[in-house]
């Protein structure tokens, strides 16, 4: 049986099972399912497999079956393995998914890069085609099944590399299933490797998550060292050794990251800084409103990774708390309102200065109204 062959009886018999799960008259598992890339390009083995742990999309099984989009896909009242194995019919828009950006952007050099210009050389597909909001809303008794499918298919593609996307929730499932151990190469998992049948898999941080440019220079070289080497299995001790100074260097940055933002604060001078309470760790503001009472505005890296908080200065007055409330603060016996850098949906550095700024001009506008 030829290698095109092989992946459609695959992909007719994932079809059933898939289809066979979503009407079994369960309900949580009436869950719409596809794969990402296009199987019919790939013509021999490729050079890279991409294994994300699910679908980060919603939506019911029976819905997508009635979709026109699926349709003229080429679903007719089900799904099938001529459908299945062509993937996502929106692959095409992949440039503006968001973890397919960050993965464009983590591999924008060597080989990894080249790989990824050329579709018939990498194929990406997740553990469990079962597409949910987030993985946590999968339902029970399904994950190990559908990860013996892609087991299946990765016997058949033979790819020169396993890359998973999610850490440890991607690569220890399917080490449980295919048989091998897992270990992490580098500090905090930012690196897990495993070996199945001489095939090399390697694991990062999902990137969806919020890289900081060393962490993408850290994963990035060593990833592109490892799958240009002729090795199948590396030592931690070899890996941190030649990696050593790119991973100090991450966790200077980590160490430093609220300080980060406190400089590019500051550096701006938005607002102008009334008391730095002789530390460089502080910025104060004092804001007055139409009845001359203070209210001061701190941002800080002293404590829990660095915080916004505002303060009252005159006891007899009081803050819009549905307005702080509705900004993410939240009070306690030191201030009216506090707000944890960590608790702002920023993907970087730039996005969380930004996110601090907005935060406090709100603040000003309510505090002057």
């Amino acid at each position: 049986m030829n290698f095109q062959n092989e992946l459609k009886k695959w992909a007719d018999e994932t079809a059933d099972f898939y289809h066979n799960k979503a009407t079994s008259g369960d309900p949580k598992f009436d869950l719409a399912f596809h794969t990402q890339s296009d199987l019919t390009k790939i013509k021999q083995s490729p050079e890279l497999l991409i294994l994300a742990i699910n679908p980060g999309v919603g939506g019911t099984y029976s819905n997508q079956i009635s979709l026109d989009s699926w349709k003229n896909w080429g679903v007719d009242k089900r799904m099938n393995g001529d459908t299945l194995l062509k993937g996502n019919p929106t692959w095409q828009n992949r440039n503006e998914w968001k973890f397919w950006q960050r993965l464009s952007v983590i591999f924008n050099q060597g080989k990894i890069n080249a790989i990824l210009q050329d579709e018939s050389q990498y194929v990406l597909s997740n553990l469990t085609f079962f597409a949910t909001a987030n993985e946590t809303l999968l339902p029970n008794g399904a994950f190990e099944e559908c990860t013996e499918r892609i087991i299946q298919l990765i016997n058949i593609l033979q790819p020169k590399t396993i890359l998973c996307l999610g850490g440890q929730n991607c690569i220890n499932p399917l080490s449980k299933v295919g048989g091998f151990s897992v270990k992490s190469l580098l500090p905090n998992n930012y690196l897990l490797f495993g070996n199945y049948k001489n095939i090399p898999v390697y694991a990062i941080k999902h990137t969806t998550w919020a890289y900081s440019r060393e962490e993408m220079n850290l994963v990035r070289e060593c990833l592109n060292y490892l799958t240009d080497s002729p090795k199948k299995d590396f030592s931690v001790d070899e890996i941190q050794e030649k990696f050593a100074v790119e991973i100090q260097t991450v966790k200077d940055r980590k160490s430093n990251k609220a300080q980060n933002i406190i400089d590019t604060l500051r550096s701006e001078n938005f607002l102008k800084e009334y008391s730095a309470n002789g530390n460089n760790k502080t910025l104060c503001f004092k804001i007055n409103n139409k009845v001359n009472a203070g209210y001061t505005i701190v941002i800080t890296s002293e404590d829990s990774g660095g915080y916004v908080a505002i303060g009252k200065r005159a006891e007899n007055e009081n803050i819009c708390e549905n307005t702080l409330k509705g900004l993410g603060f939240q009070s306690n016996k030191h201030w009216l309102g506090a707000k944890f850098f960590k608790d702002y949906p920023a993907e970087n550095e730039e996005d969380l200065a930004n996110g601090i700024k907005n935060d406090i001009v709100a603040l000003i506008a309510k505090l002057n109204n």
